[in-house]
């Protein structure tokens, strides 16, 4: 049966998945590749309504995602859900995951450890709660990697994406210690509050354990066969593998990239701080400051009148200009195409990289996350476990 002419499934009959992250763990593939392979007759992948009604209800303003949960958010999701013929809904938004730390503040030279807390910062937590509430039911499912290389990737994202700023002073390192970080915005981190296990704790208590799939990236890297049969299973559908699913979706830039990158803006910009970068140059946290300022509305129904649509077709265009842009200059540095130069340019003529972890640092940071991982040995691929999450790595 076609998805045209199938009835529609009303929203509290269909079951929901929502791959919530994290970033940079293999996210682009899954939601490029993979996910859009499933059967769209049995399950709807990222259904367009829903994701915009989601975004228009998220700000990236602040250089943290946040998120905002209202009554006519949940109604409209409802109603976006009884218009998918589907039976299953498969959604896909990292941004949720975007800040899964469990720290605070703290003073400069405050320590690392005192900064550590129980509690995931509010914005995250907002963003799982929105989930729940809209989406009562769902399962989710969790992809984490190895925090050493996570925390190296996720530098690498921000310094293509404003910053300029050492690996060193990103984690929070002042030369004798790790500290707390200085910022709400995490323009640096604390290098020690990456709790998997807290996380997927509260993932628990929020979904269920049974409604919470957890994955090692490392999986998906090394036996990419095996993690697809575990998304398989807990979706209750076929996963495909063709043959384009091997390609490479995106690599990190290079280590060499990085230095470039980070000389080039200390020379043409050496007054500006690390965080003035990021918030006035890198596009992201531009465009929702646009899209606040002129109040754009949440995305209306599918059966509104001709009239309303006309009438929104003045902010659509406006929307539809600002995700040009957010896509196209995700880097307005130099009011170049940088990003995309290094990706498609140098990366993939010389590809020339190395550990941006300094040794001693590496080796104290792996010893730390080399007891707090202890419990996930009962979440993951036991080779997996043993391999990258056991032992400081």
């Amino acid at each position: 049966m076609s998805t045209a002419s199938a009835a529609p499934i009303a929203a509290q009959e269909k079951q929901i998945y929502f791959h919530i992250g994290m970033p940079k763990t293999g996210t682009s593939h899954l939601q490029r590749v993979l996910f859009p392979a499933l059967n769209p007759e049995r399950i709807c992948f990222n259904d367009p309504e829903i994701m915009s009604l989601l975004r228009a209800q998220s700000s990236f303003e602040n250089i943290v995602w946040e998120f905002f949960l209202t009554d006519e958010l949940k109604l409209r999701i409802a109603e976006a859900l009884d218009r998918i013929p589907a039976q299953k809904v498969l959604l896909s938004r990292e941004a949720f995951l975007a800040f899964p730390f469990f720290d605070r503040t703290g003073a400069k030279d405050m320590p690392a450890e005192d900064a550590i807390s129980d509690t995931m910062m509010r914005q995250s937590l907002d963003g799982l709660n929105m989930i729940k509430a809209c989406f009562p039911g769902a399962r989710t499912i969790i992809v984490i990697r190895n925090q050493l290389d996570w925390i190296q990737s996720r530098y690498r994202q921000y310094i293509m994406s404003g910053e300029k700023m050492t690996f060193s002073r990103y984690v929070s390192y002042d030369g004798n210690k790790f500290t707390a970080r200085t910022d709400r915005s995490y323009t640096n981190m604390n290098a020690f509050a990456l709790d998997y296990v807290k996380l997927i704790h509260l993932a628990e208590d929020i979904f269920g354990k049974d409604n919470v799939l957890v994955l090692a990236y490392e999986e998906f890297r090394d036996d990419q066969p095996s993690f697809n049969k575990k998304i398989a299973n807990f979706i209750g559908e076929s996963v495909p593998l063709p043959a384009a699913h091997q390609e490479r979706t995106h690599r990190s830039f290079s280590a060499l990239a990085i230095w470039v990158t980070i000389a080039l803006r200390w020379i043409l910009f050496p007054y500006v701080s690390s965080k003035a970068m990021h918030r006035y140059v890198s596009i992201r946290p531009l465009y929702h400051r646009i899209r606040s300022a002129i109040g754009a509305p949440a995305p209306a129904p599918a059966n509104r009148t001709p009239i309303g649509g006309i009438l929104s077709l003045p902010y659509r265009m406006v929307l539809k200009g600002l995700g040009f842009l957010e896509g196209r200059f995700s880097l307005v540095s130099f009011l170049l195409y940088w990003r995309n130069f290094v990706q498609w340019g140098p990366d993939r003529w010389i590809y020339v990289d190395w550990d941006m972890w300094p040794a001693d640092l590496r080796r104290r940071v792996g010893a730390h996350y080399a007891k707090v991982n202890r419990e996930l040995a009962g979440y993951l691929d036991k080779q997996i476990y043993e391999k990258y999450y056991r032992q400081p790595h």
